[in-house]
């Protein structure tokens, strides 16, 4: 009990003090920030030994930060707001080509291409289910194409923080949710 008398008193004197016709403050803030990132590494190797290598990193994040602050007391009300955003975005590719690529080589890799670009899209839109099918009924030219190695990540992070205080100079507690 005593230890509560004293913060009450050095957080609240009038209160302890337990004078009345005090004013209120409230105050509440909230903070959201996401980030998400995805990356995308194909490999081939053709029937002669040449390699295609394609890599494509991306990322971006936000965050905001927003604060309300109200008080009323004898000399009148006060409101104040601030919000404060930030964005970042990046990104980043590479191709490599080992050895000397022909012209059905070419042409095969621009079919497989369009299918990983089709099941990439799947991916990243959410629906795993369709990138699967997709993996399932690729189209490799066998003739031309040895292997393939794909890829692919996604990675989102969500966060909300939220508070909210109460004070008031009538001889009530203080209270915060």
């Amino acid at each position: 009990q005593a230890g509560m008398q004293d913060i009450t008193q050095r957080l609240l004197p009038d209160a302890a003090a337990g004078k009345t016709g005090e004013g209120v403050s409230l105050s509440a803030s909230a903070s959201r920030f996401s980030a998400q990132a995805q990356t995308f590494d194909l490999e081939v190797t053709t029937r002669e030994g040449d390699r295609l290598r394609i890599s494509i990193a991306q990322a971006s994040a936000s965050r905001t930060d927003s604060q309300v602050r109200a008080s009323t007391g004898e000399q009148g009300s006060q409101v104040s707001l601030s919000r404060q955003s930030s964005q970042l975005q990046i990104g980043a590719w590479q191709v490599e080509v080992e050895g000397d690529l022909n012209d059905a080589e070419r042409k095969s890799l621009e079919s497989l291409l369009g299918q990983v670009q089709d099941l990439a899209g799947a991916f990243y839109a959410g629906d795993r289910q369709g990138a699967f099918d997709r993996a399932l009924a690729l189209d490799m030219d066998g003739s031309q194409l040895a292997s393939m190695a794909l890829n692919l990540t996604q990675t989102s992070v969500r966060q909300v923080s939220e508070t909210y205080g109460r004070v008031s100079g009538q001889g009530a507690p203080a209270s915060a949710m």
